[in-house]
């Protein structure tokens, strides 16, 4: 019976993780809505009123549809912001504002994912990002355009790492990418972030956008989304934090050293029970 507890003990080790990972439990979402009654330039401190809503969701073993969404309308226009970590592998952010004569509507939404690298080789995670919408701005008012940040804070950091300060831009990302426009007409911006991994690390993506509008018959509109998209061959080597946790992969050598020593414990067992 020894030899039998022996050979499950070994093989357990086996299977097991070389090293203790940080519990990625920082994903959630944000959404906010800011108005003011100053079309144009703003004072943060006496012009804006605020309403949010912000979802914290940390990791617990199961799925989850995690969605936070905040919308306003009243005399200055409406805007609207919505940011989902659900259960697919890339977070999504829709955003709108359009502002009545002598108002400024702003909506912004954030939404945080964290990932596992899985791969067995060093490689570098590519993510296209594309900002897509519509603004009206026939002024060329610097108070009303489209603009996101996706970012990562790598495995170095990311123990360090604190949603709350992801979402008001306290955090200090390892890369990122901005895209940004106030032109009138259809939007089209475009980025690729990429992120060096090597096997078992870890990282935050940070994705935000925001519309503003300011002026009569200002507006931006993006709620055709932020959209995200992982190389389909890096997805396949990442785990999400809100994913069911997983059973860490066995490595050739060490899948057939389980079976000699499961098949061991066999013979063992039959032994055990004739004597």
């Amino acid at each position: 019976m020894r030899q039998i507890a022996w050979v499950v003990g070994l093989a357990s080790l086996i299977a097991a993780p070389a090293s203790a990972q940080v519990v990625l439990d920082q994903w959630g979402t944000y959404a906010t809505i800011v108005h003011s009654d100053c079309a144009d330039f703003c004072d943060i401190d006496t012009d804006l009123d605020w309403f949010f809503g912000l979802t914290f969701g940390p990791t617990n073993g199961a799925a989850e549809a995690d969605l936070t969404d905040a919308s306003l309308a009243n005399a200055r226009g409406d805007a609207f912001a919505e940011a989902s970590v659900q259960a697919i592998l890339a977070p999504v952010v829709r955003v709108d504002a359009n502002a009545l004569p002598g108002g400024w509507m702003d909506g912004t939404g954030t939404a945080v994912q964290g990932y596992t690298y899985v791969g067995v080789a060093a490689d570098t995670i590519d993510i296209a990002v594309q900002l897509t919408g519509t603004i009206g701005n026939p002024d060329a008012d610097p108070a009303t355009g489209l603009a996101a940040q996706v970012s990562y804070v790598g495995d170095a950091n990311v123990a360090a790492f604190v949603f709350e300060n992801a979402v008001i831009g306290l955090v200090t990302p390892d890369g990122s990418v901005q895209l940004e426009t106030t032109a009138h007409g259809p939007v089209l911006e475009s980025d690729v972030l990429q992120i060096p991994v090597s096997p078992g690390d870890q990282f935050y993506l940070v994705a935000s956008s925001g519309a503003t509008a300011g002026g009569a018959n200002a507006s931006a509109e993006s709620l055709g989304t932020l959209t995200i998209t992982i190389d389909p061959a890096d997805a396949a080597n990442l785990e999400p934090a809100n994913a069911p946790a997983q059973l860490p992969a066995l490595g050739t050598s060490s899948a057939a050293i389980l079976a000699g020593l499961l098949g061991l414990a066999g013979v063992l067992r039959q032994r055990a029970l004739r004597h």
